[in-house]
């Protein structure tokens, strides 16, 4: 198992992330089956390398995910750094056993990778 500490999740989710010339982040997205879904590869200055993943239920607008992946070095695996998630459904989070129907985030921790959970500030 590969283990980020906070401070280098920290120091991941803050790198700047540009859009490389010629893409269309929000253009046509395929469908599959219920969802439309895309996959967006970004390497940094540094040379990082992330994912976003966007995914969107093509009968309710409000259920979506976008999640921000950072690609583990020498590993097929990619580390889910925070998941932004639609007003679709009831939200349970398990560390501060709080239920809510809302926006949410989820940001990755060192003792869990994708663990706690953020309100969409109102």
């Amino acid at each position: 198992m590969f283990i980020l500490s906070e401070e280098q999740i920290d120091t991941l989710i803050i790198e700047a992330k540009t859009i490389p010339p010629g893409l269309v982040p929000l253009g046509p997205m395929p469908q599959r089956k219920q969802h439309k879904h895309r996959d967006y590869r970004i390497t940094t200055e540094a040379g990082n390398q992330f994912v976003v993943i966007v995914k969107q239920s093509v009968l309710n607008m409000l259920d979506f995910s976008v999640v921000l992946g950072y690609q583990l070095p020498h590993i097929y695996s990619v580390f889910r750094l925070r998941r932004y998630n639609g007003k679709a459904h009831h939200h349970t989070n398990s560390l501060e056993r709080e239920r809510f129907y809302d926006f949410h985030i989820h940001r990755a921790t060192e003792r869990r990778r994708v663990s706690s959970t953020l309100r969409h500030p109102a």
